[in-house]
């Protein structure tokens, strides 16, 4: 069978991140807390773009990774090390850290092979597909899906979780699959309508075989989007793994109905550092849990999942008012904590989850922003989970909607025992 992968299941056997050089010692110190949060068995794979970005980590992880550290030569991963630093050729047709998002990961019958596909996401950014295409794991080979099938549909990696039976994808992005975004052939688009989208999507997913997951959830549909704003962009709610977290567990009611749990961000308050002009922050809770509400309301009423709400904090890019000698809010931002990764195997199941302190100019939030952690944290635990907090800075990266998820790809997961 070729089907889309689970979201969670599974060992982390390698792992991807690509650095492009910006917030190099933000990235670095992600890259120490991976190092010493990851299990013995997994394997962090680094894609610099420049080759001085690789002298960089090499001079700055060198001395306390010794021979953990290696390099990828000829495309050709070693058999041994901890961390590998790769240069790809081509690189300059590659912009952005969020590896997540060009590339989705299929399972083939053959377990040590897994299938590429190009997403929708940066149409013509198709660097990083073939480039791991052309890469050698150690017991692993990759293969680009070919034709149009995948392709056809518009989709990105943080747009999509699968589990279990079901997909989860975002309405806002997937729809452009039959609207104007999508690439036409001739006069007549690829899917006319939602439906044979959202058919082609499960034929996509399921590949060769049985039928492996027979529902789709577009999340968001019907609910109050919100409107691109100076003051959030357009892309704080872009993709669904920004605030929808899937947890690999099922509950059972008084009534012995069995559902899957989904953890899904609910905006507590708002953070501005001390003396900031508060004149923009009316209604901005109230509307970004508009849109939350109404999406925890849509996956409930479909009776296939229990809902629960994790509190995020909102961040706030300040700038300086020269006049009156204060800061103000530039852009509003989620802490991303439902950004994370999941690894669940049987009753063995980790998450790590990002740290939220670190926020420019910000003082006296310690203490609420540590109950925010540990109550994160207790719904994780409560599930059945370890939790491991990378302990990083964050913020220069969800300041631009993305986070731990968006950053890193699990290139190859074994679902043994």
């Amino acid at each position: 069978m070729i089907n889309v992968r689970s979201e969670v299941r599974g060992h982390i056997k390698w792992l991807l991140l690509c650095f492009d050089g910006d917030d190099r010692h933000e990235y670095l110190a992600l890259i120490r807390a991976l190092l010493q949060s990851l299990p013995n068995a997994t394997r962090l794979l680094i894609c610099c773009l420049q080759s001085e970005y690789a002298d960089f980590l090499k001079q700055e992880l060198g001395e306390s990774l010794k021979e953990a550290l290696r390099f990828v030569k000829f495309g050709r991963v070693p058999q041994q090390g901890k961390c590998f630093l790769w240069v790809p050729k081509n690189t300059e047709r590659y912009y952005g850290l969020w590896c997540r998002d060009p590339v989705l990961v299929r399972n083939t019958l053959d377990q040590a092979a897994l299938m590429l596909c190009k997403t929708a996401y940066e149409r013509d950014n198709y660097f990083l597909c073939d480039a791991l295409a052309g890469l050698r794991l150690p017991g692993f080979h990759f293969l680009k899906e070919t034709g149009r099938k995948g392709a056809d549909l518009y989709l990105s990696g943080g747009n999509l979780l699968a589990d279990e039976n079901f997909l989860l994808t975002g309405y806002k992005e997937f729809q452009l699959s039959w609207q104007n975004g999508s690439e036409a052939h001739g006069d007549q688009y690829f899917f006319k309508d939602e439906t044979a989208a959202v058919t082609a999507l499960l034929d996509w997913a399921n590949g060769k075989g049985l039928m492996f997951y027979n529902k789709a959830y577009l999340v968001g549909k019907g609910a109050p989007f919100l409107a691109k704003d100076g003051l959030w962009g357009d892309s704080i709610f872009a993709h669904i793994d920004c605030y929808l977290s899937l947890t690999a567990t099922r509950v059972t009611d008084a009534s012995g109905c069995s559902r899957y749990v989904l953890l899904l961000a609910k905006a507590d308050r708002i953070l501005l550092p001390e003396n900031t002009l508060r004149d923009r922050e009316d209604g901005i809770l109230q509307t970004l849990n508009n849109f939350l509400d109404s999406v925890a309301q849509q996956l409930a009423d479909t009776g296939d999942f229990e809902v629960w709400r994790n509190s995020v904090p909102v961040f706030a890019h300040c700038a300086w008012d020269e006049d009156t000698a204060r800061s103000y809010p530039v852009r509003f931002y989620l802490g991303l904590l439902n950004n994370v990764l999941v690894q669940a195997v049987n009753d063995a199941k980790l998450v790590w989850l990002p740290r939220l302190g670190g926020a420019k100019f910000l003082t006296g939030a310690d203490e609420y922003l540590a109950h925010i952690e540990d109550e994160n944290a207790a719904l994780w635990t409560k599930l059945g989970y370890e939790v491991r907090f990378i302990d990083a800075n964050f913020h220069p990266f969800w300041h631009w909607s993305g986070g731990l998820r968006c950053m890193t790809m699990d290139l190859v997961r074994d679902f043994g025992n």
